[in-house]
């Protein structure tokens, strides 16, 4: 069960969507729209299937729609069909604009969603500490951004942080590594660290804990919608870690959906990726 939680976890990374639908007695299914716009590619993705029972493996898709993207009201295109139920759209999304969403199938009616380009997380490298420990600089004030450790394709699942403002929502119940150089215990967090909005103008430095040897540090703005997307999945994957908890099987968690007329997300985010490696990084002072 905990291999099958983190590999969900790591699916987050990918952008994926996991939508609570209704299985009672009056279900039928409903169209589900998915689309992050990434400030980091050039080439918009949005997937377009069908919702299905429990159970289901695969999933029907429609034959035909119409998709455009609108960016502060005017149309900027149209997305084209690529194969089963993914659609792209050539597109480098701007900082502070808002994008709008239409999508027309036939015989199923007009879905829309609305977000916004964030700037990015003003997060920069800072000192050397050791394999584990290394120092970071939040810049300025923001909005909440997510942080997150890969190596290749693979979430790293321990992670930790000083920072002040991260959010405990995924906080687990044990301590790890140090203690931060005697600041006191921090504890670990399940794959990612959320940080709240912060309003400041000074530059702040924090430690980020776990395995940095070879991989990326990613430090994520995300639209206000694809926040609470990450949010509520990543609760509702927590909810299923301790396999001795009968209460799993009654846990009522939503993921957060922002599609009008249908089920999915429409949000946007764009990545600070700083290398961190032993042998490239500042010397240990």
């Amino acid at each position: 069960m905990r291999k099958t939680v983190f590999a969900l976890l790591s699916c987050l990374l990918a952008v994926s969507c996991i939508e609570n639908v209704d299985f009672g007695p009056e279900l039928r299914r409903k169209l589900t729209v998915n689309c992050i716009l990434s400030g980091n590619d050039s080439i918009q993705k949005l997937d377009l299937k069908y919702s299905g029972s429990v159970g289901d493996m695969f999933y029907d898709a429609p034959e035909e729609a119409d998709v455009r993207l609108y960016a502060d009201g005017a149309e900027v295109g149209r997305f084209e069909k690529e194969s089963f139920a993914r659609w792209t759209l050539d597109l480098e999304p701007e900082a502070g604009t808002t994008y709008r969403l239409e999508v027309k199938v036939p015989g199923e009616g007009e879905f829309s969603a609305e977000t916004v380009m964030p700037a990015p997380a003003p997060v920069v490298k800072r000192g050397y500490s050791s394999d584990q420990l290394k120092t970071y600089a939040q810049l300025h004030g923001a909005p909440p951004f997510w942080m997150f450790i890969t190596r290749g394709n693979s979430l790293e699942r321990r992670i930790a942080t000083n920072h002040p403002y991260v959010d405990g929502f995924n906080a687990l119940d044990y301590i790890i590594f140090t203690d931060f150089g005697g600041n006191g215990h921090y504890p670990e967090h399940l794959g990612y660290l959320r940080i709240g909005e912060t309003d400041f103008e000074d530059e702040m430095q924090f430690y980020v804990e776990g395995f940095q040897n070879n991989v990326v540090l990613v430090a994520r703005a995300v639209s206000p919608e694809y926040d609470r997307y990450l949010k509520s999945s990543l609760t509702k994957a927590m909810a299923y870690l301790d396999v001795n908890d009968p209460t799993r099987y009654l846990e009522e968690n939503t993921v957060y959906c922002n599609i009008e007329g249908g089920l999915g997300i429409f949000g946007a985010f764009v990545d600070v990726r700083i290398p961190r490696n032993a042998y490239t990084d500042p010397p240990k002072p």
